[in-house]
C-alpha cells in the first residue's frame, strides 16, 4: 500500500513486487486474487470505477499482455469478449507509447488452436478477436491477429514489440516459412 501511494503521489516511478501465494491471500481475506487486482484497487479513486488493468509478463526482448487475469480456464475463455480484447489493445498501445515507441506493433494471438482455422476449432477469432482488432485499427492502433508457434521462435522477428495473448499464445504453428501464421479471414500485410 505504501509503495502504491508513493507512486500515486508522484514520489516514486515504479514498484517491484515479489511472487505471492494466491491461496494465502484468499485465506487472509484480502479479497484480491493477485497483485494485478490488488494494485488496481489501490489505484482506484474513491467513488470512481476501478481503472482497467492488464497483466504484462516482460523481459528485455519480449512483452506479453494478457486479456484475462487470475481466473479459471473456463472463465478465461468466457472473458474473451470484444470489449475486453479492444480494451487490452488500447492499454497495450498506450503502454508502448509511454515506453517510447511512436507506433507500437502488437501481435494478437488466437484463442483457439490454429486461431480457429476458419471456424473449424472455434469461431471466437472471427466473432470477437478480428472485429476488436478492426476497431483498434480504426483508432490508429497497429494490431495483427497472428498465430504464434512459440514465443521463442518469433522473438527476433518482433523484438521490441508486444505480443498480446487472448488466452494461450502457444497453441498455433508457424506458417511454412517459419514465421507467423495468419488468420484465414484477414490477410495481414506486415509493415516494418
Amino acid at each position: 500500500e505504501h509503495a502504491a501511494s508513493l507512486i500515486l503521489e508522484g514520489r516514486a516511478a515504479a514498484m517491484v513486487t515479489a511472487p505471492i501465494h494466491k491461496e494465502a491471500l484468499a485465506v487472509a481475506g484480502l479479497g484480491h486474487p493477485g497483485h494485478t487486482e490488488m494494485l488496481q484497487a489501490l489505484a482506484s479513486m474513491p467513488g470512481q470505477p476501478a481503472p482497467p488493468v492488464r497483466m504484462m509478463l516482460a523481459n528485455p526482448e519480449l512483452r506479453v499482455v494478457l486479456v484475462t487475469i487470475h481466473v479459471s480456464l473456463r472463465r478465461a475463455i468466457e472473458a474473451v469478449t470484444f470489449d475486453e480484447v479492444l480494451e487490452s489493445l488500447r492499454i497495450t498501445h498506450r503502454a508502448g507509447r509511454a515506453w517510447g515507441s511512436a507506433a507500437p506493433r502488437i501481435a494478437v494471438a488466437g484463442l483457439n488452436p490454429h486461431a480457429g482455422e476458419g471456424g473449424l476449432f472455434g469461431d471466437e477469432e472471427q466473432r470477437i478477436i478480428a472485429p476488436a482488432i478492426a476497431a483498434a485499427r480504426r483508432e490508429g492502433i497497429d494490431g495483427d491477429l497472428k498465430c504464434l508457434a512459440t514465443l521463442e521462435d518469433n522473438r527476433s522477428r518482433m523484438t521490441g514489440s508486444f505480443k498480446h495473448a487472448c488466452f494461450n499464445p502457444l497453441q498455433c504453428e508457424p506458417d511454412c516459412e517459419g514465421g507467423w501464421g495468419e488468420f484465414e479471414m484477414q490477410r495481414i500485410v506486415e509493415t516494418g
